[in-house]
């Protein structure tokens, strides 16, 4: 099934990608940045990826990034990271969208794995499914990944 880049909007989409190592990510929208074109085209793609990712056996705890714990939402409780951590926790790098508009929208790194799942790991079918999210970052080098450099 296939969803219109306005529908991607005001919902709160997880979606994952590779680097240019082989390294894993996960993202958060937070509703406020499109899906990659190769997950918009065929949405049951990220479902079946979310449902592998969800499933995968955590590995060992990661810290959240510098900074991050002491962060406040709008009505200065704790932001909750836990699923970031458990993304991390899993062997991806986990990034949530940073909410801001213009040139240098995106997401920010939040926990990075301690023991990182690659690429080449994964069972064929998965490898597949990402086949269409390939980005030319370095997830364990970029804290920031501009919006532009998702649009795959």
């Amino acid at each position: 099934m296939e969803i219109a880049e306005s529908e991607t909007y005001g919902t709160d989409w997880d979606w994952f990608g590779a680097d240019k190592h082989g390294n894993l990510g996960h993202f958060a929208t937070a509703g406020g940045h499109v899906l990659p074109v190769s997950f918009r085209l065929a949405i049951e793609k990220l479902d079946f990826l979310c449902g592998y990712f969800r499933i995968i056996p955590l590995q060992t705890e990661p810290p959240l990034e510098p900074g991050l714990a002491d962060q406040r939402g709008f009505n200065e409780k704790p932001l909750d990271f836990s699923s970031f951590l458990d993304m991390a926790a899993r062997g991806l790098y986990s990034y949530d969208s940073d909410m801001t508009v213009g040139l240098s929208r995106g997401y920010y790194l939040v926990a990075r794995p301690l023991m990182p799942l690659r690429l080449e790991d994964l069972p064929l079918d998965i490898q597949q499914a990402l086949a269409g999210a390939k980005l030319d970052v370095s997830f364990p080098e970029d804290r920031h990944i501009l919006e532009e450099d998702t649009r795959v």
